[in-house]
This record gives C-alpha cells, sequence and structure tokens, in this order.
C-alpha cells in the first residue's frame, strides 16, 4: 500500500468509496436497529445457500431447474420438520429433565467434591482443600452463568422461537426459488457508483456460501456422531449433548469448552466418578480432535482463508460487541471485514 495524505484523500473524496461507507453504515444502522427480527431471514439465507448447492449440481446433471428446485426443497422439508419431531423434540425433553435434576447434580457435586473426607484438588495441603473447593465451586458457577446471561442477552422467547421455525421454511421457499430476481431487485436499492460494493459482495458471496455449505455440513456430521457415540455408551442425555456439541462447532474453538462442562456434570451425575464418565470424557474429546484437525480443515478453513488466530480474535471481538450472534457470525463478520480492508487497499493504490 502506497500511503499519502493526497491518496487518503483521493480515496474519502472518490464517489465509489462514499457509497460504499453509506450502504456499510445503513447495514450496521439496520441491524442493530431490527435485532432479532432479522433471525429468521439470516436462518433463511444460511439454509438457501447451503441448498443452493444442491439444486445447481442437480441442474449440471440435466434435470430442469423447477425440477430440481422442487426435489431439494422437497428433502429440506422432510428433513427440517423430522429434525423438529424427532431429535430436536427428544433433545428438548432431556434438556427440561435436566434443567429439573439441577438442585440433585449440584448437592452431589457438593457432596464428591467439598463434604467428601478427602477433597479432589490433592495437589493442595489437605488443610486447604475444603476451603479452596467452597470458594471454587461459587466462583466457577456464577462466572459460568454470568456467561450464558450475557451470551443470551437480547436472543428471543420460546413463542418466537416457534414463529420463527415456522416462517423460515416458508422464506427458504421463496429465496431459493427467486434468488436471482430478488438480488436484482436488491441492486436497485444501491448506488450507481458501487464498483467497491461489487467486489467485496462477490468475494463475501463466494466464501460465505462455501462457509455455510461447509458449516451446516459439520453441524450435521458433528451432530449425529456425537449423539450415536452417546447412545452407545448409554448415555441419558445424548440427544441434547449431541445437539449442543453439534451446535457448539459455530463457536471456533471454544464452543467445545462451553459443551465440556455440562457433560461432565450430567457424567457425573448419572456414573459418578468411575471408569464410564472417564470414557464419555474420552469419547467427546476424541470427536472434537477429528472434527478440529480432520473435518473442519476439510470443509471450510481452507474456504475463507483465516489463520485460527484471526479466528479467535473475531470470536472474542464480536461476541463482546454482540453476545451470541457475535460469536455464532463471527467468521463470516471477520470474512467481510478481511475483504474490505483489502479491497479498499487495492482501490487506494489504484487511485495512485
Amino acid at each position: 500500500m502506497n500511503f499519502s495524505l493526497q491518496g487518503l484523500l483521493k480515496l474519502l473524496l472518490d464517489p465509489r468509496f462514499i457509497a460504499l461507507i453509506a450502504v456499510s453504515f445503513l447495514g450496521v444502522g439496520l441491524i442493530a436497529w431490527v435485532g432479532n427480527t432479522l433471525i429468521p431471514f439470516v436462518a433463511a439465507i444460511v439454509l438457501t445457500y447451503f441448498l443452493d448447492g444442491g439444486m445447481k449440481r442437480l441442474m449440471r446433471w440435466g434435470l430442469p431447474k423447477l425440477w430440481a428446485f422442487l426435489a431439494v426443497f422437497a428433502v429440506f422439508l422432510a428433513v427440517y420438520f423430522a429434525t423438529f419431531l424427532g431429535p430436536v423434540r427428544l433433545a428438548v425433553q432431556q434438556g427440561l429433565t435436566m434443567i429439573s435434576n439441577l438442585p440433585r447434580i449440584q448437592s452431589a457435586l457438593q457432596r464428591e467434591f467439598v463434604q467428601s473426607p478427602e477433597p479432589a484438588l490433592t495437589f493442595l495441603p489437605q488443610g486447604q482443600r475444603r476451603e479452596y473447593l467452597t470458594r471454587l465451586i461459587p466462583a466457577v458457577t456464577d462466572w459460568t452463568g454470568a456467561r450464558v446471561e450475557r451470551a443470551l442477552e437480547g436472543s428471543p422467547d420460546a413463542s418466537e422461537w416457534a414463529a420463527y421455525a415456522l416462517i423460515t421454511p416458508l422464506l427458504v421457499f421463496f429465496f431459493l426459488k427467486d434468488k436471482d430476481p430478488l438480488l436484482q431487485a436488491f441492486n436497485r436499492f444501491l448506488p450507481r457508483d458501487r464498483e467497491l460494493i461489487d467486489t467485496i459482495f462477490h468475494d463475501v458471496e463466494e466464501k460465505t456460501a462455501r462457509y455455510v455449505r461447509g458449516t451446516v455440513s459439520r453441524i450435521l456430521i458433528v451432530g449425529l456422531v456425537t449423539w450415536l457415540t452417546f447412545v452407545a455408551l448409554d448415555f441419558n442425555y445424548a440427544a441434547i449433548l449431541g445437539l449442543l456439541t453439534g451446535l457448539s462447532v459455530l463457536v471456533p474453538y471454544l464452543g467445545a469448552l462451553f459443551v465440556a462442562l455440562p457433560l461432565f456434570v450430567l457424567g457425573f451425575d448419572q456414573w459418578g466418578m468411575t471408569w464410564p464418565l472417564g470414557v464419555l470424557c474420552i469419547a467427546y474429546a476424541v470427536i472434537n480432535v477429528l472434527d478440529g484437525y480432520v473435518l473442519s480443515p476439510y470443509l471450510f478453513f481452507i474456504a475463507v482463508r483465516l489463520h485460527p488466530v484471526t479466528i479467535l480474535v473475531a470470536v472474542w471481538a464480536f461476541g463482546s460487541l454482540w453476545g451470541f450472534w457475535g460469536l455464532v457470525f463471527a467468521i463470516p463478520l471477520a470474512t467481510l471485514f478481511k475483504s474490505f480492508v483489502l479491497t479498499v487497499i487495492e482501490y487506494q493504490d489504484k487511485l495512485g
């Protein structure tokens, strides 16, 4: 980048750059203003990009566009409602059971780690173990509760989620059927001098489409493998922990840690400090190692071309700004930010 005050002034006065900044502020302001109302639209857009790949593949095989659309949407609809009637319903039931058992689980933890004759943390002097654990358990509980509350801040309630679950497939129908006309109609609201906007949009669209397809595939694979593994181990909360493990891939690296604590607590409630609990934890660790070192790089990290350090910084920064949704959309937002910066730098060099 050839930085100079004259080049910076040229950039700031360039109509294409002004259009880019105006659209960027308008987009951020709209998201901040509308908030949770956009959830079904974002979910529908994500699913549309995922299904669009299958639709295009059927068209390459010679199937007419209408029939390719109907086939893909029919399969999506069947899987969508089967998921809610099957695994999700079972996960919700297990989640409610888990919540009702929390007081008993907390008492069991107190008996095992604090009130036992030989408390855990044997590396501490014997006289300090009980005192340390008495302070540690409430501190960990308060910290975890605060993090969960911060992450779920502003998230919809149960009735809104139910409405979103019904609206989303309807939006997917129209987005998938009329994707190109809708994009053309949207372009009419953009400024005429939108060279930078188009450059960033096409770059981000391509990478986001690959990221979406990879992420949805990863959620399904990790969630299904975890659920079947936990069922084989006769874990009482296989469905809810399988669902959470699948969804945890939305938060790179940190998601697995968020699920590890409830996994250990619920496993301890079922088996105590025994070998089956160790097998459960080992199985969870193996699944996450295979996901992180085999499945994840294969599916999308190469596609978005973000260094792991960049991903961790993005997760921390956007999570701090926007809570739960910042964590979920950290990688797409980081991809957008990277494309924005690189495009502006290249354009300034072109201006001289």
